[in-house]
């Protein structure tokens, strides 16, 4: 797991800075093209967006190896 992590972190960092459609889940929580709903990390939503909807999402940072922030 410990191996896994650092992978995942190195992973998520190349994301940093860069922009990616990201369908909404939540109003606030969402997911890329690479985290699959359930299984992989979410993006956290900088405003509140209506479920279903795409937008193009500016990943800002990550958070807890797994997760990504966007705006």
């Amino acid at each position: 797991m410990e191996l896994q992590q650092s992978i995942t972190l190195d992973f998520n960092r190349a994301k940093v800075g860069r922009v990616y459609p990201v369908l909404v889940d939540k109003e606030v929580e969402g997911h890329t093209e690479f985290q699959a709903p359930g299984i992989d990390g979410k993006v956290f939503l900088s405003k509140k967006h209506l479920s279903g909807e795409f937008f193009q999402g500016k990943i800002l940072e990550v958070k807890d190896y797994y997760d990504l922030a966007s705006e």
